[in-house]
């Protein structure tokens, strides 16, 4: 268990989702222009065909978030001599 003044970074987890959105909102809001829609974009990538969850962290001290990392990317394939694919994590 990480102690209280420690930084814990751990994959995210489904109840970390509404955390994650309102910490970009929050990092976000009014830098470039009025309001902001990055936290939307994360929103949405999650739904995306490309998005990784398994790329996804979060980083927190104690309950609190203060960082995220998301990735959305091309799944890989690889052909096998069997002439079939399979994910690389998934060999």
């Amino acid at each position: 268990m990480a102690k209280r003044d420690q930084i814990l970074i751990r994959p995210e987890r489904e109840a970390d989702r509404r955390k994650v959105e309102e910490l970009t909102r929050e990092a976000f809001w009014n830098v470039n222009v009025p309001g902001c829609d990055e936290h939307f974009l994360v929103h949405q990538l999650r739904d995306h065909e490309d998005f990784i969850p398994e790329l996804n962290f979060v980083a927190g001290i104690g309950d609190t978030l203060v960082a995220i990392s998301c990735t959305a990317g091309r799944r890989s394939r690889v052909r096998t001599a069997a002439n079939t694919r399979s994910s690389p994590s998934a060999l």
